[in-house]
């Protein structure tokens, strides 16, 4: 708080669950396969959120 009681910074908490879910190639090549290449995007999904502010969850207010 300031000195006429207004609240100027306020530390805000989120909490993320992600699933991860990589899918990935595998590819190989040379003369003797010797060299490999993995690629691929991901998919994300959002499971979970928390907020908290100045330590109290406010999904709780």
């Amino acid at each position: 708080m300031d000195d006429n009681g207004v609240i100027t910074h306020m530390a805000t908490n989120y909490k993320l669950d992600y699933l991860t879910i990589p899918v990935m190639a595998n590819w190989h090549f040379g003369r003797t396969k010797n060299w490999y290449l993995h690629f691929g995007p991901y998919v994300a999904f959002l499971l979970n959120v928390k907020t908290s502010i100045a330590n109290t969850d406010i999904n709780q207010l």
